[in-house]
């Protein structure tokens, strides 16, 4: 099973990025069964861009909070709390209004039924 590509905050990318990271997590679940080994996992992966300023700010955060004595387990060291940050600043807003402005253009044109049906099942 290959590793996900390196991830440098382009939201286009970000489903793709978040579905190999699951299937990773799938292919060894005994692995990647600490919260933490995933957190830092994904960090591994966020390189460029937006996503290294997101890494930054979360590993500079966890360490001040850890210095401050805060008790981490249900924020920086939650992978549930983790990823939905993580969709909060990454996750495709426009990806929805985007798919149903595509299907509302679509035209069979010259295209077979089936092909037209593939075509929309894509979207």
């Amino acid at each position: 099973l290959q590793k996900p590509e390196n991830f440098d905050g382009d939201r286009k990318k970000y489903k793709a990025f978040r579905e190999a990271l699951m299937l990773n997590y799938e292919d060894d679940e005994e692995y990647f069964a600490d919260d933490k080994r995933k957190i830092a996992y994904v960090l591994s992966f966020m390189t460029g861009g937006a996503a290294a300023a997101f890494r930054t700010e979360w590993m500079e955060t966890k360490i001040e909070k850890r210095m401050q004595g805060e008790n981490l387990k249900s924020t920086y060291e939650s992978f549930e709390w983790f990823a939905h940050k993580m969709e909060t600043r990454f996750k495709n807003v426009h990806e929805q209004l985007a798919a149903r402005s595509d299907i509302m253009i679509l035209r069979q044109g010259k295209n077979t039924a089936e092909k037209h049906f593939e075509h929309f099942e894509e979207l």
